[in-house]
């Protein structure tokens, strides 16, 4: 049986957000910091087992201290990237974070699995990530609807109505933001909350209080890709970075009817973000 290394000499950051939230724009202002190091989707990407089951919740009893995921065959390519990915946090001596987007239904066997992760969470207001998902292509892309919908159905209402798709969104933002507030009251400790609108609004204050929890300083060099981001990307998250919308503002995509059905859905967990941010 492999052995997997359960901590490191140096933090590790588990950044973890929604898709549309902003983490492809925070990581590439990170990476720009000659003492941390970004590793981009490594377990969503590389491990089928999580590529394959991003609305599957684990509990922690998925978790093996040999193997990592219980239900892998012990002849499994996963488990061998798993022992190469946990030995490499194991030997690093610079700060890592690691990005991920998918994995919020996987926090109790992450924490099992790394207990040396810190967690960095950012969040986006609901309508933006919901309006960004809708007309950036996403939702129709990756086969979404019909798997989201199913899930809502399932295990969100426990219902077999029809959704919207705002609705099903709305529905699957909340929900992870239920999972992330829910393991935010056990860990808050080593949390860290990142709002994305603080983020482009307040970019100076928000960086030094991230930089500051890894115990470095904002450089230049930092600053000059926040403004270069800022200045020069079109369309998608980036653009009309002065408002810190996306190209299509939820304003102009949603009426009133639109916005209170994302209001009734996710106000209190956005909420409970918010507060739990300032």
């Amino acid at each position: 049986m492999m052995s997997l290394p359960s901590y490191g000499p140096a933090p590790t950051y588990l950044l973890l957000s929604s898709p549309r939230s902003g983490s492809n724009f925070l990581s590439s202002i990170l990476r720009e910091h000659p003492a941390v190091d970004v590793m981009v989707e490594p377990m969503n990407q590389y491990l089928p087992a999580i590529m394959n089951s991003e609305l599957e919740y684990w509990d922690s009893s998925a978790y093996d201290p040999d193997k990592g995921i219980r239900t892998l065959p012990s002849y499994s390519q996963d488990l061998r990237y798993l022992a190469q990915f946990s030995r490499w946090l194991h030997n690093t001596e610079r700060v890592t974070v690691v990005k991920e987007t998918t994995v919020t239904t996987k926090l109790a066997w992450i924490e099992r699995l790394f207990p040396h992760f810190r967690y960095l969470f950012l969040f986006r207001r609901p309508d933006e990530v919901i309006a960004s998902l809708l007309t950036g292509g996403f939702f129709e892309t990756w086969s979404y609807r019909s798997k989201f919908e199913k899930h809502v159905r399932r295990f969100v209402t426990g219902t077999n109505v029809s959704f919207s798709d705002i609705e099903v969104l709305a529905h699957i933002w909340n929900w992870r933001a239920h999972l992330m507030i829910r393991f935010l009251e056990k860990r808050m400790h080593d949390i860290h909350l990142v709002d994305y609108n603080r983020l482009i609004l307040q970019p100076q204050a928000t960086l030094t209080e991230l930089f500051t929890r890894f115990g470095l300083s904002v450089t230049d060099e930092v600053m000059s890709e926040l403004h270069e981001k800022r200045q020069s990307t079109r369309g998608g998250l980036y653009s009309t970075y002065r408002g810190g919308e996306d190209t299509v503002a939820p304003r102009t995509l949603f009426d009133k009817d639109d916005m209170k059905v994302i209001n009734d859905i996710c106000a209190e967990n956005y909420s409970r973000l918010l507060a739990s941010s300032s």
